[in-house]
């Protein structure tokens, strides 16, 4: 399983961010084991850039959507940061 939390820029960091009704956005998948994903290959590569407290990176030309089967199909809901 991944989660990729986002928190909404108006606010200036993730801490300002989480108690905020609008303030965070956390896309959840589940990975399967297998072939070689290009869009997967991306991200993993790019873990150890951003594998302590505070650091970021940027990934180029990254589309989420190539890490969906089926980007049209998707459950969505108002909730709580359970990460």
């Amino acid at each position: 399983e991944m989660h990729f939390v986002h928190y909404n820029s108006k606010y200036g960091s993730f801490a300002k961010a989480a108690d905020k009704e609008d303030g965070l956005a956390v896309f959840g998948f589940m990975v399967k084991v297998g072939k070689s994903h290009e869009g997967f290959e991306k991200i993993s590569n790019d873990l150890q850039n951003v594998m302590a407290k505070g650091k970021k990176s940027t990934l180029d030309s990254f589309n989420p959507r190539c890490l969906f089967n089926d980007p049209s199909s998707y459950w969505t809901y108002m909730g709580s940061l359970t990460t």
